[in-house]
């Protein structure tokens, strides 16, 4: 509450945080925690529920994991009719819970959260943090000698449209839009004009 009350009293945007967390810790990413990152064991076949909540102030994140589907079945609190996406963005404040099954070959695989960047020159924690989905079976091999480096998922997947201002995003005034190809070409998107500048 001190970096709200700070802002609030300046008139200034928040102080930009140290680091985000996942269960409290950065993760391997940043040079102060790559020992403490958190891992969670599972079963091959085995489906878990994971509640992940936003606890920045002022920062959308995106969140996935390494070529894992999340099954989204309830947000802040409320049931939802599931769906399934490899991305969830969540805003400062919210829960989102999401089954996910592990269903790929046994490996590390990484959970990661990533800042959504709307503004160029603001600051902002550009920032990832990190945790480890690591298959029990796959801890075994590790403890043998066959450690491998967890696989990375994509982020983001996903189109935010908001107005100009991105202090009112924590108003809830932006949504989101999960743009996937279709069977065809006409419900496919299309490829960028050839002579579209680059950013």
């Amino acid at each position: 509450m001190d970096v709200l009350r700070l802002a609030t009293f300046t008139g200034a945007a928040p102080n930009v945080s140290d680091a985000y967390t996942i269960n409290g810790q950065p993760g391997d990413l940043y040079r102060c925690s790559s020992q403490e990152t958190v891992r969670f064991p599972v079963d091959s076949g085995e489906t878990i529920l994971l509640r992940i909540i936003n606890s920045a102030m002022n920062q959308e994140l995106f969140f996935g994991v390494a070529n894992h589907k999340l099954t989204v079945v309830g947000v802040d609190s409320s049931y939802t009719k599931p769906f399934t996406t490899s991305v969830i963005m969540i805003g400062p404040g919210q829960t989102t819970n999401v089954l996910l099954k592990a269903d790929q070959p046994p490996g590390r695989y990484y959970m990661a959260a990533h800042a959504y960047n709307s503004a160029t020159n603001a600051a902002f924690d550009n920032t990832t943090t990190t945790a480890i989905l690591e298959y029990k079976t796959a801890s075994r091999s590790s403890k043998n000698g066959k450690s491998s480096t967890p696989i990375f998922p994509q982020l983001p997947g996903i189109w935010l449209m908001h107005c100009h201002i991105d202090s009112h995003l924590t108003w809830g005034l932006a949504m989101v839009f999960l743009v996937e190809n279709g069977v065809g070409k006409l419900q496919s998107v299309q490829p960028p004009p050839l002579d579209l500048p680059r950013c």
